[in-house]
């Protein structure tokens, strides 16, 4: 809406120097059809223009992203069902517990396979959404439409491009608004550390030192009472995994989850 109050014409968009007088004429002509698709044929018209013209050397790759993506998915999981197994360290030591059943089960891996793949199902079904049910499209006003764009697009607007006329923008710099918007307020978008001040004063200059193999003698002398109150990192205790090996009594069934 706001968009719509700051252009609410296509004479506003005209004054704001965004469209040409040529362009605007083509648009305003007579149609039983949307023209929002019209400036999306002039942009192909001159992308293949300059594909022609050797200005673009190579295609996209849009429609390998989704296969590439759908395989790596599946291969993902295929990897992780095989490689996240129950396995015995030293299977030539005898093992104490011979004679029970030791079920090893792979929980998240089964909760990844199950919503990964349920995921990737339902993002194929919305890549292609055709069917009775009522969350697909409705195909048959798609068609109607695409049908009367593409022959417009063939019949009317073949090879017709507005021809590329030098606009105000080379000494205009500033956007424009209608008279009704330019008095709105409106609150630009600000990055959280923008208004962070990271130096105690900006009068002392901020000195930069190699970070291996050095001593606080080579820092400044404003910098060295910092340096010395910094106390040494502490490494953390490394874990040990469960081992069933050191109980006496081992039940009947032993079930990993992991």
């Amino acid at each position: 809406m706001r968009v719509r109050k700051r252009f609410p014409t296509m004479q506003s968009l005209v004054d704001a120097k965004i469209l040409q007088d040529h362009e605007l004429k083509i648009l305003e002509r007579k149609s039983n059809t949307e023209k929002y698709s019209t400036p999306i044929n002039w942009a192909c018209g001159l992308v293949m223009e300059m594909k022609h013209e050797k200005a673009i050397a190579s295609d996209t790759l849009v429609n390998a992203i989704f296969k590439v993506a759908f395989c790596v998915v599946r291969a993902y999981l295929a990897i992780c069902v095989l490689a996240r197994q129950y396995v015995v360290e030293k299977p030539e030591d005898p093992i104490p517990t011979q004679g029970v059943a030791i079920f090893a089960v792979t929980l998240m891996t089964s909760l990844q396979v199950f919503f990964y793949l349920a995921w990737i199902k339902v993002a194929e079904e919305l890549l292609n959404p055709l069917g009775e049910d009522d969350d697909d499209l409705e195909c048959n006003y798609i068609i109607d439409h695409n049908f009367s764009i593409a022959f417009q697009l063939a019949d009317t607007h073949y090879r017709e491009k507005p021809s590329q006329k030098r606009d105000d923008f080379d000494s205009i710099v500033v956007p424009l608004y209608s008279e009704h918007t330019a008095g709105n307020p409106e609150k630009g978008y600000r990055g959280s550390a923008s208004t962070l001040n990271l130096t105690k004063s900006r009068f002392i200059k901020t000195q930069m030192i190699p970070r291996e193999n050095y001593t606080p003698s080579h820092m400044p002398t404003q910098f060295i009472p910092h340096f010395e109150e910094i106390p040494p990192r502490l490494k953390r205790r490394l874990t040990h995994p469960i081992s069933f090996r050191r109980r006496h009594e081992r039940p009947k069934f032993i079930i990993l989850f992991f």
